[in-house]
Formats: structure tokens, sequence, C-alpha cells
């Protein structure tokens, strides 16, 4: 009997600890490109992400410059793991998120040109809810990319 009380007590202690909330990920996010990493992929001029947050719904919607000119993705999707289907450079993908503690994973699957791909992201945020960090794997049949985004909240 003590043990399954103490085993309750700090299942019930875990989950009430402040990393085990659901954040509010809303904002206006801009990269900050010297603390960033992207791993193979060279990094952009700008990127940055507009997100509106309201559990279980999210949408995003980033802006990124680079080499190959200005791209803008938007997507919606619900943080139950519930399938979403959204689009990836003009594809067709599937997107599920879901909370790992304080952190939501952020699940992409797509089919481009007949190359499969494979995004998994982990987004966190900062206690001071200013820092946004996405880290992200991307499997494509040429390997792995990893990389470790930081964006800073601009409004």
């Amino acid at each position: 009997m003590r043990r399954s009380l103490l085993i309750l007590t700090v299942f019930f202690a875990v989950g009430c600890l402040p990393g085990a909330e659901k954040p509010d990920l809303s904002g206006t996010w801009s990269v900050d490109l010297e603390k960033s990493n992207f791993g193979m992929m060279p990094p952009p001029t700008k990127l940055e992400r507009r997100v509106s947050h309201q559990e279980p719904a999210f949408a995003v919607s980033t802006v990124q410059v680079g080499s190959r000119g200005e791209r803008t993705t938007d997507v919606k999707c619900t943080t139950d793991n519930k399938e979403c289907d959204i689009q990836v450079m003009g594809n067709p993908a599937k997107m599920t998120a879901k909370w790992d503690g304080g952190a939501l994973v952020v699940t992409t699957k797509a089919s481009i040109q007949g190359t499969d791909i494979l995004q998994v992201e982990k987004w966190s945020l900062s206690e001071d809810g200013k820092t946004l960090t996405t880290e992200s794997s991307l499997t494509l049949p040429q390997g792995e990319n990893k990389s470790k985004l930081v964006f800073k909240k601009t409004n």
C-alpha cells in the first residue's frame, strides 16, 4: 500500500512540474542565425515563423528567404497526434504533432518527385517565453540532416 501511494505521489508531482505544462507557442519568431545550426543545409538570409496556438489547434506561417528566393509555407494542425493533410513545396504531405512533456514533437511525411522525406522537429520554449528552439532531423535517401534553430520572439 505504501509503495502504491509513493508511486502515485511521484506520478502526480512530476505531472505538476512546470516543464510538464503545454506552453503557448503563439507569436512571431525570427531565427537567430548566429545561435542556429542548419547542418548540411545552407542558412537562409531570413527565416520567420508566425505561430497561432490555441490548444489543441495551431497554425504556422513560415517565410524563408535564401539563394532560391522567398518561400512561404502555411500549415494547420492539432497537437493531439491526429494526422493533418498539409502541402510541402506544392506536394501533399501528412503531419502529426504531440506533446512530450513541455515540448511539441512535429512529424512530417512527404513524397516529393518520388523521394520520401521524413522530418521530426522538437519545439521547446524557454522559461521566459522569449526563445523557441527547434531540434530537427530530416531524413532523405541520401542520409540524415540534423539542425538546431533558435528563434527569438519579435512580438
